[in-house]
């Protein structure tokens, strides 16, 4: 696969993002603070690692620094789909979060990625024992509903499921 470049949407004209995760700031031309103009080269930038391990790049647009996550710059230029902001996340494919390639990106439900990055506790998901018994529960937005307590996981992990579907399919 051959590196290809796009524009950063909402930086068009001044900088690029490749498929292969890299940025850069386009040549042009620019007003210095003391008023004279300035030519700016072509150039890859340097990202940087985030506090939670994404790489991260500072862009400038009309004097303001914003600081973006390259592989949501990489999906929204490549990427076959739309994210929708907490419900729908990108997710990087072998759990390495500096690899902003775009063929280990894909769209997820934001359950599921949070499911997929944990380490499992060797439970069945949405089951829970505690004081002799099993229990259920989901988390809706930032609330948690308890579907109730079971004689046995499986039962727990069903009264999950169950929920999860309802909650997907309204």
């Amino acid at each position: 696969m051959n590196e290809a470049w796009k524009d950063v949407q909402g930086y068009e004209g001044i900088y690029q993002v490749s498929n292969f995760g890299r940025i850069k700031a386009l040549s042009r031309t620019v007003q210095a603070k003391a008023g004279c103009l300035r030519q700016i080269p072509e150039t890859i930038l340097k990202d940087e690692i985030n506090y939670n391990g994404y790489r991260s790049i500072h862009l400038v647009k009309e004097g303001k620094r914003m600081r973006h996550r390259v592989h949501l710059l990489v999906w929204d230029a490549f990427g076959n789909g739309q994210r929708a902001g907490k419900k729908i996340v990108i997710d990087h494919i072998n759990n390495d979060k500096t690899n902003c390639h775009i063929s280990n990106l894909q769209l997820l439900p934001s359950r599921d990625n949070s499911i997929k990055g944990k380490k499992k506790d060797g439970h069945l998901t949405g089951a829970y024992y505690n004081n002799y018994s099993w229990f259920s529960k989901i988390r809706i937005g930032k609330r948690i509903k308890h579907l109730g307590s079971f004689s046995s996981e499986i039962e727990a992990h069903k009264a999950y499921m169950r929920e999860k579907e309802l909650l997907q399919t309204n």
